[in-house]
């Protein structure tokens, strides 16, 4: 009997059992693949983001911190900034001192967080300055106006060809009492002691006379130039022949103080030779030789010399002029009938030259 009774009671307690592991199963969806009336679902994490709207900025000037979150029902700041925010938003931020700073973001929902940072590169200021001159060359005792400005600068001074006392911007008028290539310069300094500096280049030309040359030399202005009026026809600089060096701006004044001679040379071919080391101001430094001509100014058609490339074109025009020629001529030959016989010939060439472009193209020397 009392066996019985025991087993009796072994049989309930398993029974009881059985059932309620298989209560949890079918509430847990499963067992044999039931279905589930319900299901967990887990918690959505949240997100943050940070961004500035410059990667460096200045002491003093302001940018902009951009942040968002999703999830998020916080955020807060550290770092290089302590700010209250909201989970999402944008603030101004103004530093006073150089160096990297960081600016992080800590957002949290659910019981989870989510950080991010983003770093800014504070510099020190720099003072900056430029100068400009009204013009590049002029005749001698003849004015002419130096304006110049600057920022992040609390003072600034001349330097080079004046000395005059001058603030943070300006200008002044300068007369040019002596010949030459003149440098005015500027150097300006901010209150941390860094500075900056730039200068402008004017060429006083003595007074023009009727026996100089003016000219330019030109593909970009061409500085460091050898000119030389060819006077015998050789593309070469011959000892005798009258020659001179471009300037910044790429002009160059030859002077003969020879009324007669002149008026020959007027006739002569004028010869540029561009050697490396020589500057382009469109192209920099000048990394392999070459030579432009200009036929003559009287072939030119303009009291204006310019030596450029496109005048080059007509260097044929010599080629063909001299090309019956038994010998070279002399320096001295070329201002006497031998070398007058040889400038018709050129002319004679050039005008062939315009009428074959006039003729083929329908525009006139005059327009190109």
């Amino acid at each position: 009997m009392k066996r019985l009774f025991i087993k009796n009671i072994y049989k309930y307690s398993t029974m009881k059992m059985i059932l309620f592991l298989s209560l949890f199963i079918v509430s847990c969806g499963g067992g044999g693949g039931g279905s589930s009336d319900s299901n967990i679902v887990a918690p959505l994490l949240p997100t943050a983001q940070i961004s500035s709207s410059v990667s460096s900025a200045e002491i003093n000037n302001e940018f902009n911190l951009t942040w968002s979150s999703t999830n998020a029902s916080s955020c807060s700041a550290s770092g290089d900034w302590s700010n209250t925010i909201s989970t999402s938003g944008n603030i101004g931020i103004t530093e006073t001192s150089a160096g990297t700073k960081t600016y992080n973001i800590s957002c949290s929902g659910g019981g989870n967080t989510a950080t991010d940072s983003v770093s800014v590169e504070i510099t020190n200021p720099v003072p900056s300055v430029s100068i400009e001159t009204s013009v590049t060359s002029i005749v001698v005792n003849n004015s002419f106006t130096i304006s110049w400005s600057s920022t992040n600068a609390v003072s600034c001074s001349p330097s080079g060809d004046w000395n005059d006392s001058i603030g943070l911007s300006g200008s002044k008028t300068i007369t040019g009492s002596e010949t030459g290539i003149k440098t005015y310069g500027i150097v300006c300094t901010h209150s941390n002691g860094s500075t900056a500096e730039d200068s402008v280049l004017v060429r006083i030309v003595p007074e023009e006379s009727d026996t100089a040359f003016y000219g330019y030399v030109i593909d970009g202005y061409i500085s460091g130039a050898n000119v030389f009026i060819d006077q015998n026809y050789n593309f070469q600089q011959d000892s005798g022949e009258y020659t001179a060096v471009t300037a910044t701006d790429g002009s160059f004044v030859i002077e003969t103080n020879d009324a007669n001679l002149n008026t020959c040379l007027s006739n002569r071919p004028i010869v540029a030779n561009v050697p490396v080391g020589a500057s382009d101001s469109t192209l920099g430094g000048v990394t392999e030789a070459y030579q432009m001509i200009l036929p003559s100014i009287n072939d030119a058609g303009t009291n204006t010399i310019v030596i450029s490339p496109f005048t080059t074109l007509f260097e044929q025009a010599i080629i063909d002029a001299t090309a019956n020629q038994s010998s070279s001529l002399s320096v001295a030959q070329g201002c006497q009938t031998e070398g007058d016989t040889i400038a018709a010939a050129v002319t004679q060439e050039i005008n062939n030259l315009r009428s074959a472009i006039e003729n083929n193209f329908h525009v006139t020397y005059d327009e190109l």
